[in-house]
């Protein structure tokens, strides 16, 4: 039996026991970020999206998952993702994800997730074909530049399990920010990957590159802002996605080989922010993934800095 990498563990949803069908919970633990017992978005998001895969027909890709985060979800205990076909045919389908961790309790987490027929997917000259370029940085080997951890970027594993190593689920290795007095501009540049996943299917690649959704977003808020924020740094008491949307632009794209990440802040007031990631394959140069997140940032005693 093939062992299951770390990320694959963290992914993973499994059909909850007397429910019937259409209703899923997380196999592994759940992230949490440090000093904090409140889920990681990119779990949830992740695991919502193999739940609703594990209902659509064989030879259905996930294409766009768009997420509201309603409520803290605690990492201590297991989430029950409820499933509802919204929609069917021949080449769409459309699945409606809400996750409780109380059978009579309230709605903490929802999505909209759309799969598309692989087969029905065709390259012709008629067709427009294009995509945002690839940023300056192929020429450089990830290899050469420091990795970060997962705890360096703020995040723990709740409560491991024995099946759960001491491997990284993902090897980032970011590139330094150079600060800029226009904040428009502000742009981070790195290298990802994850472990070597033990399956090909394309759910499980396509679910595991939704885990790095919401990872790594908000320091570019308050890197682009240092000027204003870095002496308050502490006081910031809270940082949470409100929207979360991801859209795939390659059902073929492997999480395991190395893809160029670039993010963006586009726009803050009033204590939210509003950012943008962008994924490409660093081999082939395509563009596989990208989503928008709105966040809430709070600082301790005053009015948001943004």
């Amino acid at each position: 039996m093939t062992l299951k990498s770390t990320v694959e563990t963290l992914v993973a949803v499994a059909p909850t026991l007397g429910l019937g069908p259409n209703h899923y919970s997380n196999e592994g633990p759940l992230v949490h970020q440090t000093g904090s017992h409140a889920a990681f978005g990119g779990s949830l998001v992740s695991q919502a999206i193999l739940a609703a895969t594990a209902t659509v027909p064989d030879g259905f890709d996930v294409f766009s998952c768009q997420s509201s985060f309603l409520r803290p979800v605690d990492s201590r205990q297991k989430v029950n993702y409820n499933v509802e076909h919204a929609a069917g045919g021949r080449t769409f389908v459309t699945r409606v994800v809400r996750a409780n961790q109380d059978a009579e309790g309230p709605c903490l987490y929802i999505a909209v997730i759309s799969f598309r027929r692989h087969s029905s997917i065709t390259m012709s000259e008629e067709l427009p074909t294009y995509a945002d370029p690839m940023p300056a940085v192929s020429h450089l080997d990830p290899n050469d530049i420091p990795k970060q951890g997962f705890q360096e970027v703020g995040f723990q594993i709740a409560q491991p399990a024995p099946n759960i190593g001491d491997d990284e689920p993902f090897d980032w290795r970011a590139l330094p920010f150079n600060p800029t007095q226009d904040i428009m501009q502000a742009c981070a540049h790195g290298f990802v990957r994850s472990q070597l996943l033990s399956e090909r299917s394309r759910g499980l690649h396509l679910g595991s590159l939704a885990f790095l959704s919401d990872q790594s977003l908000l320091e570019l808020v308050l890197f682009a802002n240092w000027d204003k924020i870095r002496e308050r740094l502490q006081s910031l008491v809270m940082s949470t996605t409100l929207v979360h949307n991801v859209s795939f632009h390659d059902p073929d794209a492997k999480a395991d080989s190395w893809k160029v990440c670039e993010s963006k802040t586009s726009w803050g007031a009033g204590g939210r922010a509003f950012l943008h990631q962008r994924f490409w394959d660093l081999k082939t140069g395509n563009l596989v993934m990208k989503y928008n997140q709105e966040a809430l940032i709070g600082l301790e005693q005053g009015k948001s800095q943004l």
